[in-house]
């Protein structure tokens, strides 16, 4: 199950962590030892345990369960009237239990396996509480907070004799609803956090019985609601951490100043967290249900960013490059110099000249500039091994295309090809002619294929034929107009190259090269979280966010950022298993940046979507889930768990619907359409690489409606939305799509997958929003459900011809699924009535023979339902989060599981799982039909 993660614990050398109401205990390295599922019907929210350790508490909702600590055996279970805001274990085996309305029990184990309440107190205010904090171990030393909706902190005591007890303070601490707080005793400091945005710094005291709570401090660093904040100490000293939405840690000192900022679940909401003061590591856990472990013993005392001194040398440095471990620069009057200790030594017989180029390439450094170049190799010292004017005007790049070959370009587009360090049989390429010629990455392929990247942002394919490099193919803009940043090889299948570019829009774009052609042809992007990539090496992606400098990779998000005054500036970086070196120009000035590196500790991730999952495919082994973020995912299910193996950046809104469609053993299109009436198509292909073969939209874009549009006309339609999709195949590669539109629309359109085109048929209005559309190509049937509760057969070949139309709800029917049987269709629809109904229609006559509606099974609109693949039950699954099992027999209904996923979206039953989905995903076997 992936779904939120609210509470975790480190017990002994154990971390206990919550993943819906299941618990599950882990090593302190993210291995799992045990896992509990179905705890608590509602998610689990507070973990604790006792002073002897042995004993965990655990509630959620409102129930309160103790398990042992070793063996995770359930020792008693309570339930109470009220929601459970905070519960503590107490000294001598008592527990306080804290509700949502501020009434406060003391109780204890009575026998085996029941509570027993001892004693009972009420606050005045009865307003609902949010968070709240229990500070203390003794009852009658108790002090109570809790944070309200109106950001207020209610402060009470329960040594009161009153069984209505006064608050001691009631604060308003907040623009908002108060989400965490938290009190260190020992050092005197309460911290609250909200949604607006904010964490608060206040002085905590108790003196014989009073309590004094004064606020001195704001930190204002997330972007979102703040959901989380603590005090940890290291090395005798307090500090503050925060977490929240905008999914990024905080790490504060007590006098407000910001010393760290991390991204860490990979822009997934942060609920919660825990220091462990033994190892330096802190664990977090959010949305995403992944358990991450940082290190965070080098980041309590930050690094300034350092200057490097000029000083002793005349004028500033206008370049630098690193080469084997050693600073190179060049200054403003065009001398060159390398850093030894704290000295900078003039280069060895290096005659001055502008200098436009510094670079490095192994253990080479490479100046250029008008006309010449100068190459010096460095083993323990450096020596020239050439210096030869061989262009025509200025350098502007000098590319590495292997070891020993360097692709040079100067402004006037004049272009050589050089090896082996020699001007000897140069190799000059023709350049088409553009404002901006020269070339901005570069990479050799095999076959004499050369791929090129120009200033002006488009990529040349070139080929060299009789020792002369032809122009084959050209791709305009492929990242805007400042051209590819690099060109990495992926991999070669048959006569195809793939590789993968990136600039400065942040995506990554994979371009399938055919080496018999010649030709170039995107076929995907990704979105990244990198709005400028420089560089990509080792697996990371270097460049600029805003005004800071990044390290970015897909496995652990950012590794670093840095403030550096954002791009535009000369700069380079030293790199070690721990340690990242940044060395960078600002205001004419050399500046260091030093910070701890790769201090993420390796544990399983999800990747699930950070937004509701509005459909789910499977498809033998493989998941296809897409939603509102705009990204369709591909997983591949493997031993009862699933793993990310590709993500589809197509779509430019949500994506509501989905379809597969195998083409043979190896080859898989996927069909998707959604906001903005656009339809995608991709396809999965042997390479087990993804291809995009159609990006369509139904209407004009923006830009073309406003230089073509009639400025009298008036456009009533809405933005219209593909809410349902389904194919019929025609032929080989010949699919005939169906589409359910949000206008009230059914449109039919005809996609060819060899040349991929798609031709628009025919449409007819319904004038109500279509839910969902099923092909049925047997009986050449097409059934539709509505927002007004009625279900419809077409005719698949004419789908102006209403064959039957008939209510199957009182509103929209958010769920259907059919099955064939003989001459009968069998059809299960869920709905906004809460209802699930079934009916049977025959094929011969077109009429309803049967119709059986079930009421209050599910106490809230029903979202998700699938027949089983035998054809003898169906599986419903609603917002109440239940999945029901209805047997088509004798209708004998069944609840078969409660998941923890929220806002269901829909149901899939495939082999022996059945998958739930919505803001997560859960998946169980099910047994045989009845």
């Amino acid at each position: 199950m992936i779904t939120d993660s609210l509470s975790l614990k480190i017990v002994n050398n154990a971390v206990f962590r919550a993943v819906g109401n299941q618990i599950i205990k882990e090593s302190k390295e993210g291995i799992e030892q045990n896992r509990v599922q179905n705890v608590t019907r509602d998610k689990i929210s507070g973990i604790d345990s006792n002073e002897e350790k042995d004993t965990i508490l655990i509630h959620g909702g409102c129930e309160l369960v103790l398990f042992d600590e070793e063996s995770l055996k359930e020792k008693v279970r309570g339930k109470f009237t009220d929601g459970i805001s905070s519960a503590k274990f107490l000294k001598k085996g008592e527990i306080c239990v804290l509700t949502a309305h501020s009434v406060i029990l003391r109780i204890v184990v009575s026998g085996k396996s029941n509570f027993k309440i001892l004693e009972k107190l009420s606050s005045v205010d009865k307003s609902t509480l949010y968070c709240s904090h229990l500070v203390g171990r003794n009852w009658k030393d108790l002090i109570v907070l809790g944070g309200n909706a109106f950001g207020e902190v209610l402060i009470w005591r329960t040594c009161s004799t009153e069984n209505k007890v006064p608050l001691l303070h009631r604060i308003p601490a907040h623009q908002g609803v108060v989400f965490s707080i938290n009190v260190s005793l020992k050092h005197g400091l309460m911290t609250t956090t909200s949604d607006d945005r904010s964490i608060k710094f206040w002085k905590f005291a108790v003196d014989n019985g009073n309590v004094s709570v004064k606020p001195y401090r704001s930190g204002f660093a997330h972007t979102a609601r703040v959901f989380q904040a603590k005090v940890v100490e290291e090395e005798n000293k307090p500090y503050i951490i925060s977490v929240g939405e905008d999914s990024y840690i905080c790490l504060w000192n007590t006098s407000g100043d910001l010393i760290f900022k991390r991204r860490q679940h990979f822009g997934a909401t942060i609920w919660n967290f825990e220091y462990d003061a033994t190892t330096k590591r802190l664990h977090t856990i959010g949305s995403d249900s992944n358990h991450l472990i940082l290190n965070l013993e080098h980041f309590f005392k930050p690094s300034e960013t350092l200057e490097i001194p000029f000083s002793n040398l005349n004028g500033y440095l206008s370049k630098i490059v690193v080469c084997n471990g050693i600073l190179i620069g060049v200054s403003n009057q065009n001398k060159t110099y390398y850093k030894k200790g704290n000295e900078w030594i003039a280069f060895p017989d290096f005659t001055s000249f502008k200098c436009t180029v510094l670079k490095s390439h192994k253990n080479l450094v490479i100046f250029a500039g008008y006309k010449r170049i100068c190459i010096f190799e460095f083993n323990g010292t450096f020596v020239k091994v050439l210096d030869e004017e061989i262009m025509d005007g200025v350098i502007r790049s000098v590319l590495p295309l292997d070891k020993n070959t360097l692709l040079i370009c100067d402004e006037q587009g004049s272009c050589k090809i050089m090896s082996d360090y020699s001007t000897d049989n140069l190799k000059i390429i023709d350049l088409p002619k553009f404002k901006e010629i020269w070339i901005t990455s570069a990479t050799q392929l095999d076959s004499g294929l050369l791929v090129l990247s120009n200033r002006m942002g488009h990529l040349l394919l070139y080929k060299e034929c009789e020792a002369k490099f032809v122009l084959k193919d050209e791709l305009k803009r492929v990242h805007g107009s400042l051209g590819a940043t690099s060109i990495q090889f992926v991999k070669r299948f048959d006569d195809n190259f793939y590789i993968r570019t990136s600039g400065h829009d942040s995506c990554l774009r994979t371009i399938k090269i055919n080496k018999k052609e010649s030709t170039m042809e995107i076929v995907s992007k990704e979105v990244i979280s990198v709005s400028w990539v420089e560089r990509v090496e080792n697996g990371f992606h270097f460049g600029f966010n805003d005004n800071h400098f990044v390290v970015w990779s897909k496995e652990k998000d950012f590794e670093v950022e840095i403030q550096c005054g954002g791009g535009h500036r000369c700069w380079d970086y030293l790199m070690t298993d721990k340690e990242f070196s940044l060395f960078f120009i600002k205001n004419r000035k050399l500046h260091l940046k030093k910070v701890p590196f790769n201090q993420l500790i390796p544990t399983s991730n999800s990747f699930w979507h950070l937004k509701p999952c509005n459909q789910l495919e499977v498809c033998d082994e493989k998941l296809f889930s897409a939603g509102e973020e705009n990204v369709l995912k591909i997983w591949k299910m493997f031993q009862g768990k699933i793993k990310l193996e590709h993500e589809l950046h197509s779509h430019i809104s949500s994506i509501k619907t989905v379809k597969v469609q195998k083409l043979n053993t190896q080859r898989v299109l996927i069909f998707s359409a959604g906001g903005r009436a656009q339809i995608c198509v991709n396809e999965l292909t042997e390479t087990n690489l993804t291809e995009e073969s159609l990006n369509f939209m139904l209407k004009n874009n923006d830009f073309e409606r406003k230089f073509h549009r009639n400025p009298q006309e008036i456009d009533f339609d809405p933005e219209t939305r593909f809410m349902s999709l389904d194919v019929q195949e025609l032929s080989e590669e010949v699919f005939k799509m169906f589409i359910g539109c949000s206008d009230g629309y059914l449109r039919v359109f005809k996609y060819d997958n060899k040349n991929r085109s798609i031709e628009f048929i025919s449409e007819v209005s319904f004038e109500r929003c279509f839910l969902h559309v099923k092909v049925l190509s047997e009986p050449a049937v097409l059934l539709t459900s509505t927002t007004d509760g009625f279900v419809n057969l077409w005719d698949l070949n004419n789908t102006d011809r209403l064959l039957l139309k008939y209510r199957h709800h009182d509103s929209g029917a958010n769920a259907l699924d059919v099955l064939v049987k003989g001459d009968y269709l069998h059809i299960c629809t869920g709905g906004d009535d809460q209802a699930i109904v079934y009916s049977k229609v025959s094929l011969k006559d077109s009429k309803v023979e049967l119709l059986k509606r079930f009421e209050r099974v599910h106490s809230s609109q029903v979202n998700g339902i699938r027949f089983s693949e035998s054809g003898l039950c169906f599986y419903t699954f609603g917002v109440d989060q239940d999945v029901y099992k209805v047997d088509i027999g004798d209708f004998e209904i069944k609840k078969v599981h409660y998941s923890s996923v929220a806002d269901s979206k829909g149901l899939n039953v495939c082999g022996k799982y059945c998958f739930v989905y919505g803001s997560g995903i859960d998946w169980f076997e099910i047994k045989e039909d009845l």
